[in-house]
């Protein structure tokens, strides 16, 4: 809009010193002088484009690779609630320390800067889901282990059960909202409307806000 008011002005000088007889080095040079403006608002508007493109497509590496690793971590903190288990309950030896919680805390905290916040919120009540299966499995297993001991109550033995079953399908919904959360973020769609078809983390948008602020 702004480019295109520049033009018309020059134009309608240009005019009035044709009108006014005014020589044609002069407007002349009011052409050239102003044409150059123009061009160079735009290429600077092409650079800022270039540089969202090239912002975007870092970020998108940046979640694509985190999105790998957190489905690792908690594959790997899944697989460990199993292992630790069986080795406590076979009396085989004490388990490994769980590293993969540790790792977890990680991907929520850098989720902060490559999300919204309904991401981290997202990991965090998956990390809960995990520990509370983590508990129930060990109780689930120990009843298993000791079936029918002395004093055996089958209400007992169904409410290990259905606290066994809750808790398995807490984690799955919380990793299946997990995933349907993260979509927008990673959509990749037309690289030329790359900032509005993906979603943006707030630093983000305040960064290309600016830049665009200045060519306003």
């Amino acid at each position: 809009m702004l480019d295109a008011l520049i033009l018309a002005a020059i134009a309608v000088i240009v005019g009035t010193l044709w009108y006014f007889g005014v020589g044609p080095v002069i407007y002349g040079t009011i052409m050239v002088g102003g044409a150059a403006a123009v061009l160079a608002r735009l290429s600077a508007r092409d650079q800022v484009r270039v540089a969202e493109r090239k912002m975007f497509l870092d970020l998108l590496d940046k979640r694509i690779a985190w999105h790998t690793e957190t489905r690792r971590v908690i594959q790997g903190y899944y697989n460990f609630i199993f292992s630790s288990t069986e080795t406590i309950i076979n009396g085989e030896s004490e388990p490994d320390s769980n590293d993969w919680l540790e790792l977890l805390i990680q991907q929520q905290m850098t989720a902060q800067w490559l999300f919204g916040p309904e991401i981290e919120d997202e990991l965090i009540r998956g990390g809960e889901a995990l520990g509370e299966y983590e508990v129930a499995r060990m109780t689930f297993r120990r009843m298993e282990r000791n079936a029918h001991p002395i004093g055996f109550n089958p209400e007992d033995d169904q409410m290990v059960r259905d606290e066994h079953r809750r808790t398995h399908g807490r984690f799955l919904s919380a990793s299946s909202s997990l995933q349907h959360a993260i979509k927008p973020y990673i959509y990749v769609g037309d690289i030329k409307q790359s900032k509005r078809l993906a979603k943006q983390p707030a630093w983000v948008t305040k960064g290309l806000a600016r830049a665009s602020d200045k060519l306003s």
